[in-house]
């Protein structure tokens, strides 16, 4: 007699979900097969099969205004519960997006799914497991390695994980890097600002227009960042 499997999240749950998925007609792709869409283990969207649809179910749609749905989509201007809502939301209903056209600004609504005809063959069901997803330490330091040939100094800083409260990260004279534990709460983006911003300081020990103008031609969108950094931080634990 064979054992009952041990009860946990993939057997209890993520198996046969994705088995009934797979019965309503949905394409298993292992997430093995999905990892080189992947930018590194921090990436939790697949954004070249997200741009390839966007482009696909919407035929107005240009590279560039795709490129601004992903953006809008990794920068949603909340966190927790709130942020998932709004996800669920858009991936419903559309996002809206100001388009500019031969007859000027006109209002658009981005679609991820085309719900009015299922069987149009536009949409793409695909179904897999969970994604690893780094750990804070592991996320944090392969974030300071990507931005060190280009912003670092010398050999690699120290990385530390403390819990500040009144800073999200902090660069000693030494060159060592400390990092607020909440920054693992934020999504991707804001965290590379985090990163980003610290590593500007092994250069500029102070927030001077040449600070400011290094950190903006690292991350063109660093003032957006810098606005919801700002917003976030009343909504994480203390």
């Amino acid at each position: 007699m064979t054992p009952p499997a041990k009860l946990n999240e993939y057997n209890h749950a993520e198996e046969p979900a994705r088995r009934l998925l797979e019965r309503l007609g949905w394409t298993y792709a292992p997430r093995e097969a999905l990892e080189a869409e992947r930018g590194d283990q921090r990436d939790v969207l697949l954004k070249g099969r997200l741009r390839r649809a966007l482009l696909r179910l919407n035929e107005w749609m240009t590279e560039e205004q795709a490129k601004r749905v992903i953006f809008e989509l990794e920068h949603i201007d909340a966190t927790g519960m709130a942020r998932n809502r709004a996800v669920h939301e858009y991936l419903t209903y559309g996002m809206p997006l100001t388009v500019h056209g031969s007859k000027g600004r006109d209002s658009r609504v981005a679609r991820f799914f085309d719900f009015d005809h299922p069987e149009s063959g536009l949409n793409e069901f695909v179904v897999t497991t969970q994604f690893r997803v780094r750990r804070s330490a592991e996320r944090l330091a392969a974030c300071v390695d990507r931005w060190w040939p280009r912003l670092g100094r010398g050999e690699r800083s120290r990385i530390l994980i403390r819990d500040q409260r009144q800073r999200w990260g902090s660069c000693a004279p030494d060159g060592t890097l400390r990092f607020n534990w909440r920054a693992m709460m934020l999504g991707a983006a804001l965290i590379e600002y985090i990163v980003v911003h610290e590593l500007a300081h092994l250069t500029h020990r102070n927030h001077s227009t040449d600070f400011w103008d290094l950190v903006a031609a690292a991350l063109p969108h660093s003032q957006r960042s810098r606005q919801l950094l700002r917003e976030a931080g009343p909504t994480l634990p203390l």
